[in-house]
């Protein structure tokens, strides 16, 4: 059950991403489903859709952070660089 509309519409729009990469046989990975999403932002006009877009970059970003490498190194270095984003379309 979901808590709230917000966090369906969400799921949702995550969802329509992994659909087009698998419509299109690309490979699925991180960079893809992002790539996806931010195609989704940049065609959407339905404001709620476009929040629930931004909402998804953001979890999946938040994702990739905290599953990356550089986490183990941040905690023991106190420093950590964030590589994915030179793979993100500019909004």
């Amino acid at each position: 059950m979901y808590k709230n509309e917000d966090r369906k519409l969400t799921d949702l729009i995550l969802g329509e991403a992994v659909m087009t990469i698998l419509d299109d046989d690309a490979p699925v990975s991180f960079v893809a489903l992002l790539n996806g999403l931010e195609s989704i932002l940049m065609t959407e006009s339905d404001a709620e859709r476009k929040k629930a877009t931004l909402y998804a970059i953001n979890m999946v970003k938040a994702h990739i952070v905290e599953t990356s490498p550089l986490q183990a190194d941040k905690k023991q270095s106190g420093k950590a660089a964030i590589f994915f984003a030179e793979y993100i379309p500019a909004q």
